[in-house]
Parts: C-alpha cells; structure tokens; sequence
C-alpha cells in the first residue's frame, strides 16, 4: 500500500510538472503495477477463523487452568487445587463437592456428562448436561458469560461453544427478597370464577387459574401467599364495560401485581405497558339459537325415501341390468317345450320375460323356471346380482327412512346477521376490535358485561352473540345452553394468559413456558373441551341399540304400494270389458259363417228363378248377383 501511494505521488509530479511524455507513461505502468499488486495482497490475505483449536470462537477461548500459571496461582490461592493421599489431583468446589482436576480446562467438552456431575448421574440426565462449555476470562469474553458459582474468580460460557446456558435458565425463579415480597393479583375466568386463595380451590376451578398455580410455584411464588384486591375505582371508572382490561389499567397504576385467568391481548391493553405473557389461543364464533324444526309432511319426500338408498345413476344400472336379464331369459328360454314361454309369441315372450326379470329383483330372487342348460346358468348370474344387489340396499335403507336433516342455523355468519339487522353481544374488546371491519356493529352491537349465553337467553337483548369457544364447551359439558349453536368458522383470536408487571415478567415468561414445554399445559387443556352432555343428532353417541322404525319411516313404501293396486285394478277392470282374444276370433268366425250362409241362400234362389225371368232380365241379375 505504501508502494502504491508513493507511486502515485510519481505519476502526479511526471504528469502536471513535467511535459515528458515519457515519464509520464512509465509513471502510469509503475501505478497500474502497483494497484495489481496491492490487490493481490488483499485478496490474498484470509479472514479470522471463528472457532479455534479449543473448539471455542476466537472472540472468547477456553482458558487452560491446569497448564496456565496465572489461572493455576488462582485455583491454587482460592484452596480449590488440592491433593489426595494417593497423589492424585483434584479440584474442591465452594459446596463441597470435587472435580477432576483439568474440569471445565482448555476446550469445550460435554464437561459434567463425561464426569457424571450433580444431576448428570441421572439416568435420565437434564438437557444441560450434554452441552458443550468451558471456563473463560469473563473480563475480555466476547460472549455470553457467567460467573462460577464453584470456583472464586472464573467464569463458565456455553454460548462460546455454541450452546445455550439452559443451566443457568433453569434457576430462573424471582430473587429471594422479592419472593418474600407481598403481592397482589385479580383473578377473573369465565370458567368456575372464585377468590378462595386456598391451593384445592386453584386446582378445582377453571384451567387458567390452574396452570396460574404451577407457574407461580415455578417463579418461587405460592399462590396460596397472594392478597386479592378489588378493582379500583378509577380503573373502573376508566373501563366500566369491561373488569377485564379494569385489572390491566390497575397493574399499569400499581395497584395490581398480577391478572390471572383468561386475559386476551388486545391493542387497548398492550398499549398500557404491562407485560403480557400469552398460554394459548382462544377463538371467537358465532353462537345463535337453533332454529325450531317442524317437518311438514311432504309426499314427493316421501316417495323419494324408499329409492334414497341407491342414487338415481344406480337405479339406471340396476333396470339397464334387468332389461338385459329379461332378454337373455327370452334368448334362452322362448318357444322351449315345458318352459314359462313355450306357447308364447315375440311379443308376448318379450313381454312376459320384462315382468317375471324387475319380479324376481323385487322377489329378491329369479321367478322362473328354466328349461335349458343356458337358461339356468344365466338365472344363476341373475340371482346373484340380485342378492348382492338387494343386501346393499337393505343395508342403507333404515338409515335413509329415519334419517331426519337438520335445518340450517336461523344465522351462519357476521355479514349473514348484519344484513337481516340482528343485534350481536359480544365482549368489548371484540367489539372495538370488529367495528372497523363491520361499522354496522356500531349500531347493532350490544356489549355484554357479565355472560354472552346469557345474555343471548334474555329475550329481547340480542339475537346472536359472539363468544369464547372454551365459555361454549363449559357450558354444554353442564347440560346448559343447548338451545345455543355454533354457526360458520371462527371470526377472530386473541393470545390468552397472563398480564404481571415488570418486576416479574421476566421469571413469570420463563415460567409460563417452561410449564408449557413439560406438558403441565397440555395435561390441562384435554379437560378445557369436556364431553357434550346436550342431546344433539349430530353428537348422540351410539347406544348400541339400532333405530326403531315407525310407520311413518314406511309411508312412502305404501303409497307405492297403494298406487300399484290402483293401477292393477284399472288395468283388471278394461280386460273384463275387453272381449278376450278367443272370444274375438269366435264371434268373428260366427259373422263370417252368417254372411256365407247368406250368400249361398241368396244364390240358390237367383238360381231357382232364373228359368221364369226373361232374357231381357239377364244383364240385371248378373249385375245383382255382382251386388250380392
């Protein structure tokens, strides 16, 4: 770099000071020269590696205690190095406990898993004791580091060697002196409300409340300690539609620690400043009453229940199938001696071979009886199709004649319920939330105070609500609301936990999620959605016992039924006026005897007086006998 400075310095004096052109070219390579140089010598030039021969990063190396004279002095001056009888040695920790002598020295190691440390003996041993650490300078470390709580004047990091210090995030609990500290905490849920400090009554009511208890024993707090303080006035004043967001504005002012239970995060309550440690996500729906069912009796519904089984493209399968069966009977079986068709014409085989095929499906076998070898293999295809025909259709059939459609709900959505100009209760909170979206709800959006369900029952109040799906699951694992349903998705969210002040939040978060990792949330959460106890026809649970049908189920089966015998008696009722095809042929074979017995009578007697007539006459009675 110095080369190309003063080079450059040359090419300024040849070229402004001097004409010589000469010089001033030679300046110009010696600069060019220099420049390819120079970056040479900067590309060429390596980047720091990162992590060094101790597996640490540069930034903070492993100190080497055992090989090190000064870190060595410091061991020694502290009593911590030491020897044992049989010359071996040993570290000594301020609790007492040993170590072997080169511990936590000059490379990041899995140092408490490979010497069986404290917890690490355990057969299942905590997550900390396979990571990676070392002692270093906590002075000029360039990484997260803390100082020894064994050994006086060292500092440990696991973040030089790449890991986490969950070591040291485990003890995370509030400082004696605060836990000591007296607190004051408000706690509202929807679900089993109460004020009894005493620990059966965290862990019997509302799942918030309960995990609220593991949490605070976690952050070295007992629940059964806390003070429970009203609402002030002035928070109330602040928020009198909501106790809620009331408690918030309480912490944010001192009066309150903590807000336990089912708090939602809103935008109004975040912009208080108290921390907000969320547990789980909590959905709003829709609820609104179900709507009255009263079947009206409707007869095209019913002659459609006995063919619901098979949809009508199977229906066209099973008479395209049948059709070919009755020609594959009258195939076989027409004008065979001894058959059901032998004395038939095509017509008549045609005919008959149609009825006795859609007879023996009803029949629910063939009802014929072949004669010839080909006749009887085929009846034996056709039975079977009509067996496996008829058992799928007897097996879907009780379903189709019981089964009875639910209507619809009366509402199925916020927009659905703004357009027919429903009122809606709903938290304040949400409303402040929807308003922007839905500016309607300005008019018709009620605020509830207490309970949406019970509001929604109060007549007059609102026509539907939105709700908390865990208030909804409470409610109807109690056998109550079940005049209530759910209708369309979730319209929104809120992140629900816990409000505390700052003091606490720190150890409180660490505590809420550590809860949450060892499964004391999830064990919880299975009950936040008990069983249903109200009777619906989508949620029955099987009995075992299989549906009783009515005669009603079987209305629509009678009234074909009925309809066939009407048919059947018109068709009796025109062949009894009807000559039959014998008496037909009878009565005209008697006519055409009639008429030749009366031209022969005519005959004879033009031939007996046809010796009286005269010739002129005889061109008349041919003429009358071409007549006759």
């Amino acid at each position: 770099l110095m080369f190309l400075v003063e080079c450059a310095s040359i090419v300024s004096l040849s070229c402004t000071v001097t004409a010589n052109l000469m010089s001033c070219m030679l300046a110009a390579v010696c600069l060019f020269s220099a420049s390819l140089c120079a970056l040479d010598a900067a590309t060429s030039v390596e980047p720091p590696a990162l992590i060094g021969t101790d597996k640490a990063y540069t930034s903070c190396p492993c100190i080497d205690h055992v090989g090190n004279p000064h870190w060595a002095s410091m061991l020694a001056n502290g009593g911590h190095r030491r020897v044992a009888n049989n010359g071996t040695t040993f570290l000594m920790g301020i609790p007492g406990e040993t170590f072997p002598n080169n511990y936590g020295s000059g490379a990041c190691r899995s140092w408490d898993l490979k010497h069986g440390i404290r917890d690490c003996q355990k057969t299942e041993a905590v997550d900390w004791c396979q990571w990676s650490w070392c002692y270093v300078n906590g002075s000029s470390c360039g990484r997260p580091s803390k100082p020894s709580s064994v050994f006086d004047g060292f500092s440990y990091s696991y973040a030089t060697c790449g890991y986490l210090d969950s070591y040291t995030l485990q003890k995370i609990v509030l400082p004696n002196n605060m836990q000591k500290r007296q607190y004051y905490a408000e706690i509202l849920e929807g679900v089993g409300v109460s004020k009894d400090p005493y620990k059966d009554i965290w862990l019997n009511y509302g799942i918030s409340r309960q995990f609220a208890y593991h949490a605070l024993r976690r952050m070295g707090i007992e629940p059964e300690s806390l003070l429970y303080r009203d609402i002030s006035n002035a928070s109330k004043t602040r928020y009198p539609e909501s106790s809620y967001s009331a408690c918030v504005h309480d912490v944010a002012i001192g009066n309150l620690d903590f807000c336990l239970g089912d708090w939602w995060q809103t935008d109004e309550r975040m912009t208080m400043g108290v921390a907000f440690t969320p547990v789980y996500i909590e959905n709003l729906v829709m609820v609104v009453p179900i709507a009255d069912h009263q079947e009206t009796f409707d007869i095209m519904k019913e002659l459609e229940k006995p063919f619901a089984p098979f949809s009508w493209e199977l229906w066209g399968l099973i008479i395209g199938v049948l059709l070919f069966s009755a020609c594959g009977i009258a195939f076989f079986e027409h004008g065979r001696e001894g058959g059901d068709f032998a004395d038939s014409g095509h017509c008549s085989t045609g005919a008959l071979s149609i009825y006795v095929s859609f007879l023996g499906f009803f029949n629910g076998g063939k009802s014929f009886a072949p004669v010839t070898s080909g006749g009887r293999v085929f009846g034996l295809g056709v039975a079977f199709f009509i067996m496996i025909t008829l058992a799928a259709f007897t097996a879907n059939t009780a379903a189709f004649l019981t089964y009875q459609a639910r209507p619809p709900p009366s509402i199925n959505s916020m927009s659905d319920a703004l357009i027919k100009e429903k009122r809606i209760c709903m938290y304040e909170p949400a409303l402040n939330t929807l308003v922007a979206k839905y500016p309607e709800l300005r008019r018709l959006g009620v605020v509830s105070k207490d309970s949406v369900l019970d509001d929604l029952e109060k007549k007059g109040v609102c026509d539907a609500g939105l709700d908390a799906e865990p208030l909804i699951w409470d409610a109807w694992g109690k056998g109550e609301k079940c005049n209530f349903e759910t209708a369309g998705q979730p319209l929104m969210s809120y992140l629900t936990g816990f409000f505390m002040n700052d003091d606490v939040r720190g150890a409180g978060s660490f505590a809420v999620a550590e809860k949450r990792m060892d499964g004391t949330w999830s064990k919880l959460e299975s009950g936040m959605r008990p069983i249903n106890t109200c009777k619906r026809p989508e949620e029955e649970e099987e009995s075992g016992v299989p549906d009783q049908l009515h005669a009603g189920h079987l209305l629509g089966n009678c009234i074909i039924l009925l309809g066939s015998f009407v048919l059947a008696c018109v068709i009796s009722h025109v062949h009894k006026r009807a000559p039959s095809g014998h008496e037909v042929r009878a009565s005209v074979t008697s006519s055409m005897s009639a008429i030749s017995d009366v031209i022969r009578g005519e005959n004879e007697e033009l031939e007996d007086g046809a010796d009286n007539k005269p010739a002129s006459m005889d061109g008349a009675d041919k003429e009358q006998r071409q007549v006759v």
